[in-house]
């Protein structure tokens, strides 16, 4: 052995720590083959719809790909495994295993991929989804109700009109999910979600809310904010993790890992 190294002594003689490295090599050997062959099963799954079915003439691929980014950013950084699928996949069906739907600015779908949504919750999923579900359909035609593909009773939700924040003044006081001047929130009508403030409004604004609907066996979360595209913007958010924490926790997602002191910021 050359240089030693505290395994035995210059004439060879092995040292007690030479014992310990053999059982530690025996631990890698018999573990091996496990960890080298694993595979996490993803239980998320985020709806990345393919380049042919983007809005083209809209102006919103910016926030599209913002939304689509930051939605992979924050199940990353919440530790848990996402699985991106495009509208060929949902408009059939869920693959096995995924529990939750993450739908980052779906604004535009087919009568199909919303069918496909539908049964997804129905059936026991969660679907969570922000800023404009489901407004139009991928060839311009606008839904006459929003969200549109049966989705309004899906969510439970009626969208009634856009809200564009003006001024600081109509921020919230904590402002804790990041919303900017400049960002626009949907004023919603509920017809059977249950709907709460996201977090304390400031005097005459429309603040965040966040609308939880029963739907068959499932459930679905509706984000009348642009809560994906702007966890990327802001670079991270703490608030909304842990808000889809506890909606992925109802349905039995949960972090792989816990990072203490580094899960705490942004």
């Amino acid at each position: 052995e050359g240089g030693n190294f505290g395994l035995c002594m210059a004439d060879g003689t092995p040292l007690p720590r030479a014992a310990v490295g053999g059982d530690l090599a025996r631990e890698f050997v018999r573990l091996g083959a496990r960890v080298r062959d694993a595979r996490r099963q993803a239980d998320v799954a985020v709806f990345c719809p393919s380049d042919a079915y983007n809005r083209k003439g809209d102006d919103v691929e910016t926030e599209f790909f913002d939304a689509r980014s930051g939605s992979l950013q924050a199940l990353f950084d919440l530790h848990v495994t996402p699985r991106m699928i495009d509208e060929t996949v949902l408009g059939k069906d869920v693959p096995e295993g995924i529990r939750v739907l993450v739908l980052p600015f779906a604004y535009a779908l087919d009568e199909a991929t919303a069918a496909g949504i539908r049964r997804f919750v129905e059936r026991g999923g969660l679907a969570v989804a922000d800023h404009y579900l489901g407004f139009k359909r991928p060839d311009g035609r606008i839904y006459t109700r929003v969200p549109g593909g049966g989705l309004d009773e899906v969510f439970g939700i009626r969208n009634q009109e856009p809200f564009y924040v003006a001024n600081a003044a109509q921020l919230p006081k904590d402002n804790p999910y990041a919303l900017a001047v400049g960002t626009v929130l949907d004023v919603i009508g509920p017809t059977t979600a249950k709907v709460e403030p996201a977090c304390a409004a400031a005097p005459y604004s429309v603040g965040p809310v966040v609308a939880r609907n029963r739907f068959g066996k499932g459930e679905a979360v509706y984000l009348n904010w642009l809560a994906f595209g702007l966890y990327r913007r802001s670079g991270g958010n703490v608030a909304l993790r842990e808000l889809l924490a506890g909606a992925f926790a109802r349905h039995g997602v949960k972090p792989f890992v816990s990072l203490g002191e580094r899960d705490r910021k942004p």
